[in-house]
């Protein structure tokens, strides 16, 4: 009768009803088993929208914990049917409700751990939801509880194999070339880079997993989804039919993750990864079953069933397909449903094959499952398990008990590691995420936000108690980046001494050997990143018989509250020694003890910090050897510093934080959001202003002038994201707008040229004013320049200023090369920049000198001034124009338009088009590829592919059928 009595309508429900609620939610045990029950509960009550309750019931503090399960939990995992999404939690529901206070309060530091753990596990296109809904309702707090728990973590300074921007999952292959191909996660929002974003698969290389060159992004989000995890690999025989005249491709799967849920597409190369291709079949392998998680493809050659095999992780096992093309997938096995861990769902997986030594020369060949877990890794937080069996090209045999977990580190920071075949050495190569989605996006750093551990080869090993486990071994390559530092052999270390006190360094190798059998010592090992008191222990506890990485008390562990723990794992001596390999790097410790088990932590000491200690506990050890290199800083870039150009003086903030970083002055609204204002000490009554403005996560950002040192007064300029340019008096609103395409996280230049009874707003490096102001509506004695941020985050870079007001003269931007010939029409230099004039349903041609090389971007600001015509750009042109191909806006049409002189369209977008607007046009060529960007776009609104484009040619622009300008005309990759 109860649960019927919740089922029905809150609507019929009396308002006495809502303390039975509370009075039941408050007695119902942290672990109870009723699942359905507890969800009736606390849904009908969000639903209720009882909100006055239920604050009174969050008062209460032991309810704080209980209230939190309740709001992360759908059902036992027992009662949810395998592999199907959890019912809506009442997150969800307060969401779809427009209950945004109580989701507000779900998410609240003092009790909403749990519902931060919700999100992790929760698909990307529901935390997506949820954060519109968010911003929608403007309850920042929620967006940015969401925004944490978003994909791209946070690591500096991983000195010779850092890659900057946001980085996650390492994907590749090592080709027979002994090119690795490793692909970054990347969100090209810079701000969002740091929480979650469009991801793209971004692009490194290298010859030993070491030391990476960034190349070009690979892969773009498109209309399917963004690009998630997956692999690549060397289709030899071209199975695929993708390679061209004679070249092996290479052949990428990744997950598609969209509106339509997960999928798996496929792209190519042919030139060795630097530029690839998707297929015009995606998605390759559709999901077939509506499963939220259903991704991170794996595919490997099976020799013996002659197929590609793709292993997949769905939701919390692995899924078998087989292809013998690449393209073409059919289900075939499935692993994992009641074997291993479970307290998280599986991600990136991968199966490879190892031989195991049995002895006289004897070795069989066994097959390695790896899969990561979201939850419950023995250092807490995420972690990755792997599995050693038999595997079939359907069924993978596990050789233990379901119930036993290996686990392929002991720390809290290597996860969703993959490994690579075809290394120069042949062995396989393993290289980790250095992170955990406890704190992904939190920790201290800046620039970067991720790295990878150094590579490993993995092998397999039988220990004295009969066992087999996945050794690792730090890749011999690393030895080209060392030189020594100390040795030592045959000491005997007792408590209170410290041989290598003479030793200092940041960056760091250690191999040691104890011989333990002999030892009368409680404990013993290292400290490194010592100073001011600070230091991380590696360490052996004789008593527990553990290896550890103690990381208490390493530097920064403020920003997150599990951040400071022990990382420890049994470790047997084997002969009566225990060997430490240890790797320290400005924010890392990487151990590999005896030879196969890991333990990697990320750590945030101070530059200062960089003693090292040989220690021993309540007796003595037997050092039998020891070595230090140090790791050569040349192969590490410079970290930036920050880095803000400012010349009209000092700026005071009024309200708000204001901090420099790499990218210039941020300034941050925070929680309470509105308008923040940081005021400068110079007065001036005239002058030009001008700076480079980007919203990062908010409303807005601006020029402020004839401010009040207190901002209580002043005028305004700034770049809205809702899509305008605005002039607004502080205390009265807005006096001017002009509309026009404004993108968070996009660099905007902006000028104010002022008077004491004129403004002129120049935008974007236009030559005339977007917005033109004079007396009655604006006059002014003088103030104060100034800096404005609404709601939210912004940066601004390059701030000038000058008491000269004169206005831009006739000219325009450009890096064509002279001299330039016309092909009809009329062609003159305005203050608006070139413009042409075509005559009625006529093109007219402005062709330079400088010659396109494969590969080139080529961008402009365009504004059509004549209604019904079209402005374009001109590339890979003959001299007269008799052929080239031109990408245009075209009014009369609302097209974004590429096309062929003399032959006509070949592909097209539509999209508003107006005249009297300025447009800015991107084209990019990669040999065949054409890619073309429409104002900012991170996405190209056209991309084609055809081996029968022409390579080279002139560039020029284009008018039909009327007048255009043109301005900002820039070609870069052209033999100028």
């Amino acid at each position: 009768m109860l649960i019927g009595g919740l089922d029905d309508p809150p609507g019929q429900r009396g308002a006495k009803k809502e303390h039975l609620y509370l009075s039941l939610l408050k007695h119902i045990p942290h672990h109870s088993r009723a699942g359905k029950l507890r969800m009736k509960l606390l849904r009908a009550a969000v639903t209720g929208a009882h909100m006055e309750e239920l604050r009174a019931a969050l008062e209460d503090t032991p309810m704080c914990a209980r209230l939190g399960h309740l709001a992360t939990s759908a059902c036992s995992e027992s009662q949810r049917p395998a592999l199907l999404a959890p019912r809506p939690t009442p997150l969800d529901e307060a969401l779809e409700l427009g209950h945004v206070e109580f989701a507000s309060m779900l998410t609240s530091p003092r009790w909403g751990g749990g519902i931060v753990a919700q999100l992790q596990r929760d698909p990307p296109k529901l935390r997506h939801k949820c954060l519109l809904e968010a911003l929608r309702k403007g309850d920042v707090l929620l967006a940015k509880v969401l925004l944490s728990v978003g994909a791209d973590p946070n690591l500096a300074g991983k000195l010779p194999r850092t890659l900057k921007d946001g980085l996650e999952l390492p994907k590749g292959v090592l080709t027979p070339m002994v090119i690795a191909v490793v692909t970054e996660q990347r969100n090209l929002v810079e701000e969002m880079a740091r929480t979650w974003g469009p991801m793209h698969w971004g692009h490194a290389q290298s010859v030993d997993a070491i030391q990476w060159v960034n190349k070009p992004i690979a892969l773009y989000p498109d209309a399917i989804g963004d690009i998630f995890s997956g692999s690549a690999v060397v289709d030899i025989d071209d199975t695929s039919g993708f390679g061209k005249s004679g070249t092996i491709p290479l052949v990428a799967v990744f997950t598609y993750n969209g509106d339509a849920g997960q999928s798996q597409g496929v792209a190519y190369s042919n030139d060795e990864g630097n530029t690839w291709t998707k297929y015009e079949g995606n998605p390759a392998l559709p999901n077939p079953g509506d499963y939220p998680d259903f991704r991170d493809p794996n595919v490997m050659w099976h020799e013996e069933s002659n197929q590609w095999i793709m292993v997949l992780a769905v939701h919390d096992r692995v899924r078998f397909y087989a292809s013998g093309n690449l393209k073409e997938w059919t289900y075939v096995g499935e692993f994992g449903e009641s074997d291993g861990a479970h307290d998280g769902v599986w991600e990136c997986p991968d199966l490879f094959s190892l031989n195991l030594d049995m002895g006289g020369g004897v070795s069989k060949k066994k097959w390695v499952l790896i899969a990561s877990v979201g939850g419950g890794a023995p250092a807490g937080g995420t972690g990755t398990q792997y599995f050693i069996g038999d595997f079939d090209g359907s069924t993978f045999t596990n050789d233990n008990s379901p119930s036993v977990v290996l686990w392929l580190d002991y720390g809290c920071d290597n996860y969703a590691g993959v490994t690579w075949s075809n290394s120069k050495s042949g062995e396989q190569i393993f290289l980790g995420w250095m992170s955990n989605w406890g704190y992904a996006s939190t920790p201290p750093t800046s620039p970067w936000r991720s790295g990878m551990t150094l590579p490993r080869t993995v092998t397999l090993k039988s220990l004295s108690d009969g066992s087999i486990v996945l050794a690792q071994q730090f890749s011999q390559d690393i030895g080209t980046y060392k030189s020594p530092l100390m040795t030592l052999s045959n000491q005997v270390i007792s408590e209170g001494s410290n041989l290598i006190s003479d030793v200092h360094s940041i960056q760091f190798e250690i191999i040691a050997q104890f011989q333990d059998d002999n030892s009368t010592a409680n404990e013993y090992g290292f400290k490194v990143r010592v100073g001011s008191g600070l230091y991380t222990t590696i360490g052996y506890s004789r008593g527990s018989t553990t290896v550890f990485v103690d990381r208490r008390l390493s530097g920064d562990t403020s920003f997150y509250s599990g951040f400071a723990n022990v990382a420890s794992e049994l470790l047997l001596p084997e002969d009566g020694q225990v060997e430490m390999h240890i790797y320290v790097d400005w924010a890392s410790v990487e151990l590999i003890a005896n030879g196969f088990l890991s333990i990697s932590e990320l750590i945030f000491p101070s530059v200062e910090q960089d003693g090292i200690e040989l220690y021993c506990l309540g007796g003595s050890v037997s050092l039998n050897s020891l070595e230090i290199y140090a790791i050569n800083s040349s192969a590490r870039p410079d970290v930036p510093l920050p880095n803000f150009i400012n010349h009209a003086g000092d700026f005071i903030p009024q309200s708000g934080t204001w901090e420099e970083n790499t990218e210039g002055l941020c300034g941050q609204s925070g929680l309470i959001g509105g308008d923040i204002f940081s005021i400068g000490t110079n007065y001036y009554s005239q002058g030009t202003y001008l700076g480079i403005l980007r919203i990062g996560l908010g409303g807005a950002a601006a020029l402020v002038f004839n401010a009040a040192s207190d901002a209580s007064a002043g005028w305004v300029v700034n770049i809205d994201s809702g899509g305008l340019i605005k002039v607004w008096k502080i205390g009265s609103g807005s006096i001017a707008e002009y509309h026009t395409t404004i993108m968070t996280h996009y660099a905007y230049p902006m000028k104010v040229v002022f008077t004491t009874s004129t403004v002129n707003v120049f935008f974007n490096n236009g030559t005339s004013p977007v917005i033109s102001l004079s007396q009655p509506t604006y006059s002014s004695t003088g103030g104060y320049l100034g800096l404005n941020v609404f709601n939210g985050e912004s940066v601004f870079q390059n701030i000038d200023f000058s008491e000269s007001t004169d206005l831009p003269v006739a000219g325009w931007n450009t890096n064509l090369r002279s001299p330039f010939s016309l092909t009809g029409g009329y062609w003159n230099i305005t203050t608006s920049g070139l413009q042409g004039t075509a005559e009625s349903s006529a093109d007219a041609f402005y062709s330079s000198s400088s010659q396109t090389t494969t590969t080139f971007t080529y961008e402009c600001d365009m504004t059509i001034t004549t209604q019904g015509g079209a402005s374009g750009l001109l590339f890979r042109s003959t001299d007269p124009v008799k052929s080239g191909y031109v990408i245009n806006i075209d009014d009369s049409a609302d097209l974004v338009k590429l096309w062929t002189v003399g032959y006509g369209a070949i592909k097209s977008h539509s999209t508003t088009i107006n005249t009297n607007q300025q447009y800015h046009l991107k084209v990019t060529a990669a040999s065949y590829t054409i890619r073309v960007y429409l104002d900012y776009s991170v996405l190209p609104v056209i991309e084609l592919t055809d081996s029968s484009l022409p390579q080279s040619g002139f560039a020029g622009l284009n008018v039909f059928s009327g007048t255009a300008s043109f301005q900002n005309v820039y070609f870069h990759g052209c033999n100028n």
